[in-house]
């Protein structure tokens, strides 16, 4: 057989039945056949083709085919005589070794198991064989099969046994059964091998089909010493077994012993619990390195998970010192104080899937939960990081921070993370059913188990939250890692090199958590604590040398860096975390660098850079199969850098891609931040209706993520309420503004600059109000506290202070109040000037407002000089508009009107109208009385 894949073909598997295959290549074949019934049937039907030359060793090859009926070895017919004593009646079965026969003892007159021997090639083979078999018929244990009687007849070595009216344990574990049904079968197997090893003898490949259980549901091992003996009759080889079964060291050469047996056993009764092997590899070279990167232990109760990862330690002198004592630890398991009939239903937000299964005893009728494999093992990990108690001390710790909106985020992060918990189940009893004998398995669950760790990482930040944390508490939980990507993780991609030396890889499990933990900080903004840990780590992580969590570990440190705002470095990390990737082909950790690199480049408005990454991107995105969540990220990205240059038709067609792809998968996160952006994109174009349905569905989304009082809401209520003002719904928009004044008020106090900014909004809506409606005094009072607000609360000048002072300018001066507008109109020029510089284009609407005011309070020749001032500064402004000009172009008329120079007035006049005739909007008012002061 020239390679191991999914099945064998027929050319393959008469290789394997005339011998032709090596003993590596062999136990490959064995341990595939072992899983596959169509194999096992090909195998079973060549091997009793009388035109195919069997091999001496076709017997370990097909130890595991189910032959109900007919003889494979058909030199023994029923009536056959066995060392003159044994009288063949029919055949059971293929053993490990040979094919077991039902016979009568004629001596003893008594009904027994004949199994008789092949694929040894030497006397010397068979004498071994014998020796070990009535070693063991000196054994007497209520579950070890008991050995009557071996001998040589025929040619072959014959071994007469207890003859066992029942099933062999892997036909047993077909049945669901609860961890306590299967606890108590394997503690009477590991006290069976306890007994053999007292008396000297190691079983050497204990597995499911070596035991029995019988009608009266005991445990009975069989088959001790038969394969090792085989192996060590021609050669001296020690290892010999199932290497799906055997332990690191048989695999490496060492011989069998009781230590080996243990982890057999501990093998077995993983996969009885979980539903598969705890070791997937494919090939002995494969399940050395599963062997040494360990295995993820998740049954419950907590006393069996350790039980496991004892015996399941890849060194020897890790496990138990002996099997008693592990039948002891067993037996020690605190015995259910009642009966548990669903697995934190509530919790996950799901209906039970327990199913109550009846099973009859002799001691009467019991309920048992039996439960599908997969589900049993799905519900096991998942409840290490998410269970009843720790939703509860979740809520137990928001319920304690004094903050007004800190019990309805923790509700909702408590939801949030009940339903992830179901889709996280979900996905892994979907990857246990269809993968779990297949090429795969290992990377999706090595991927379910990253997720699942990052809820922990999450949870026990949660159990901490504080006053300080709690608002970032819903974005950290959105963030949460997709789950459904693990249902992509391509079987036949190419692996990462993981360590295998049993102490690198116990340092890279624990940096690989620790990097859990650092993602959780950078989700809740904490990025110089963040940054801080990281640091501390990477001297670890450059030692261990394992490019992939390197790559992983640089692409986070990155990711730290560009939200410090340091763009410079965080490019270059991030440049060295996509060499990491490259170098282990770590293809996931890849495209999320050459992702962030572009959206640094972006930030950085480098337009070199830009290009790029922005191709580099695009193309490792198209490569990898177009995933969703990736493809909406790239969507964004492209949708900010057209935004950045003012392509508003680009901005919003890529934004509206990410949003579609965003709402289909259900761990699609982004969703309210892509709405915001496509509000964003209508209100810069001016469709103020778009812009206020884009930001409606946000705030919608935004109280099911964050709950009604966070002032993320708030925020949302204050955009909404600015697209309703555009439109003329002035009502909506001040019911939505004064919402969001109590949210903040209960939430950030009343000297907020949130709260400033809302009073600023409240009294632009409320200007706007007809005559009849407006509140004067309120009005004034609400420009005045903003001010005052946002003064104290930035404690510098700030652009939201001038603004304030300019609208209660206008608002002055719009009710002729112009001593007092020309006071807020010099307030608000002198903060611009402090922030900007006094040639700031950004100063020419205040300075605007000095002029006009001036001339209103007869001082036109002060005024000129603001107003020709003005319309210097409008003309390098970046937000200035036509009709703008040319109203500074009128009041700059009037005023040399005033002064006699009506020959420029007039000139400035024309010049004025033709600029407002040619600008957007109804100025038909200002025509009209510009026409008029033209023709005086």
């Amino acid at each position: 057989m020239r390679s191991v894949i999914p099945c064998i073909d027929a050319n393959d598997a008469i290789a394997l039945v005339q011998g032709e295959l090596d003993g590596v290549l062999a136990m490959q074949v064995h341990a595939h056949v072992e899983q596959c019934t169509c194999c096992r049937e090909l195998v079973g039907v060549l091997a009793k083709m009388p035109t195919v030359r069997r091999a001496p060793t076709i017997d370990t090859a097909v130890a595991t085919l189910p032959f109900a009926h007919g003889a494979p070895d058909d030199d023994v017919d029923a009536g056959a005589l066995i060392a003159e004593r044994y009288e063949i009646r029919s055949v059971l079965g293929s053993g490990a070794m040979g094919v077991v026969y039902e016979a009568h003892d004629r001596r003893l007159d008594r009904i027994v198991a004949l199994k008789r021997v092949r694929g040894m090639r030497s006397p010397a083979a068979h004498e071994r064989l014998v020796s070990e078999a009535r070693t063991m018929a000196q054994l007497s244990h209520p579950s070890i099969v008991t050995v009557f009687d071996a001998g040589i007849a025929n040619g072959a070595a014959y071994i007469a046994m207890e003859l066992v009216d029942g099933e062999t344990l892997r036909a047993y574990l077909a049945t669901p059964r609860s961890w306590r049904e299967l606890v108590a079968i394997f503690g009477q197997t590991a006290r069976a091998l306890g007994a053999a090893h007292t008396a000297g003898i190691v079983h050497g490949d204990f597995k499911p089909d070596n035991v029995l259980v019988d009608r009266a549901g005991r445990a009975r091992v069989g088959d001790f010493g038969l394969a090792r003996a085989v192996a060590n009759a021609d050669d001296d080889r020690g290892a010999a077994g199932t290497p799906a079964y055997m332990a690191p060291e048989l695999l490496a050469g060492a011989r069998a012993n009781a230590a080996s047996d243990q982890f057999a056993l501990c093998v077995s009764l993983y996969e009885a619990l979980h539903g598969a092997r705890p070791f997937a590899g494919r090939t002995v070279d494969e399940l050395r390195v599963q062997h040494a990167r360990g295995v993820v232990v998740t049954v419950r109760p907590a006393a069996l998970r350790r039980v496991l990862e004892r015996g399941l330690a890849a060194e020897p002198d890790a496990r138990f010192g002996s099997l008693d004592a592990l039948a002891d630890a067993l037996a020690a398991i605190p015995k259910r104080r009642a009966v548990v009939v669903g697995v934190g239903a509530s919790l996950l937000g799901v209906a039970a899937s327990t199913v109550i299964a009846v099973a009859v005893t002799r001691a009467g009728i019991t309920t048992e939960p039996a439960v599908d494999p997969c589900i049993a093992a799905a519900d096991a990990e998942l409840a290490e990081s998410w269970n009843a108690d720790r939703a509860a001390a979740i809520e137990r710790a928001f319920a304690g921070v004094d903050v007004a909106y800190a019990r309805p985020v923790g509700v909702a992060a408590t939801k949030t993370l009940g339903d992830y918990a179901r889709r996280w189940r979900d996905q892994h009893v979907s990857v246990c059913r269809t993968t779990q004998l297949l090429v795969g398995m290992d990377e999706r669950m090595s991927c379910l188990y990253r997720k699942r760790r990052h809820v922990d990482a999450l949870v026990d930040r949660l159990l901490h939250v504080d006053a300080a944390s709690v608002a970032a508490v819903p974005d950290a939980v959105a963030a949460l890692p997709s789950v459904e990507e693990c249902r992509e993780v391509s079987p036949l991609a190419e692996r990462v090199e993981l360590p295998t030396e049993p102490a690198a890889a116990a340092r890279y499990r624990r940096l690989s958590d620790e990097l859990d933990t650092i993602e959780v900080a950078r989700d809740f903004a904490e990025f110089d604590a963040g940054l801080a840990r990281l640091t501390r780590l990477l001297p670890e992580v450059d030692v261990l040398g394992v490019r992939a969590l390197r790559a992983r570990y640089r692409y986070v440190h990155g990711e730290l860096l560009e939200h410090l705002g340091k763009l410079d470095e965080a490019a270059a990390v991030l440049e060295a975390s996509l060499a990491d990737a490259e170098a282990s082909r770590d293809r996931r950790t890849k495209l999320r660098a050459l992702l962030r690199l572009y959206v640094v480049a972006i930030t950085h408005r480098d337009r070199a850079a830009i290009d790029r990454w922005s191709r580099l991107a695009e193309a490792a995105v198209d490569g990898s199969g177009d995933p969703p969540a990736e493809r909406a990220y790239l969507l964004t990205a492209q949708g900010m850098q057209a935004y950045q240059i003012d392509d508003y038709p680009t901005a919003g067609a890529k934004f509206e891609q990410a949003l579609a792809i965003v709402r289909r998968e259900p761990d699609g996160d982004g969703e309210l931040g892509l709405l915001l952006n496509l509000g964003d994109v209508a209100y810069m174009q001016e469709r103020d209706a778009d812009a206020k349905r884009y930001w409606s569905a946000a705030l919608a989304r935004a109280q099911s993520q964050y709950g009604e009082l966070h002032p993320m809401v708030g925020k949302l209520l204050v955009n909404t309420a600015l697209s309703e003002h555009q439109i003329g719904d002035l009502a909506a928009s001040i019911a939505h503004l004064e919402r969001a004044l109590a949210i903040y008020r209960a939430t950030v106090g009343e000297r907020h600059f949130l709260v400033g900014n809302a009073l600023r909004r409240l009294a632009e809506s409320e200007v706007d109000l007809p005559d009849d409606q407006a509140d004067a005094a309120k009005i004034d009072d609400h420009f005045r506290t903003a001010a005052e607000i946002l003064d104290a609360a930035y404690g510098k000048p700030h652009p939201d202070t001038a603004d304030t002072l300019l609208r209660h300018a206008m608002y002055a001066a719009r009710r002729g109040e112009h001593a007092r507008a020309l006071a807020l109109y010099q307030r608000s020029l002198a903060m611009r000037a402090a922030i900007g510089g006094a040639d700031d284009p950004a100063l020419f609407k205040a300075v605007h407002g000095v002029g006009a005011e001036l001339i209103e309070l007869g001082r036109p020749r002060e005024a000129i000089g603001e107003l020709r001032r003005a319309l210097a500064l409008h003309g390098k402004s970046a937000a200035a508009t036509i009709q703008a000009g040319a109203f500074i172009e009128r009041d700059l008329a009037d005023a040399l009107a005033m002064i006699g120079r009506r020959g420029e007035a007039k000139a400035l006049r024309q010049q004025a109208l033709a600029h407002l005739r040619a600008a957007k909007g109804d100025f038909s008012t200002e025509i009209a009385a510009l026409e008029r002061a033209t023709a005086r």
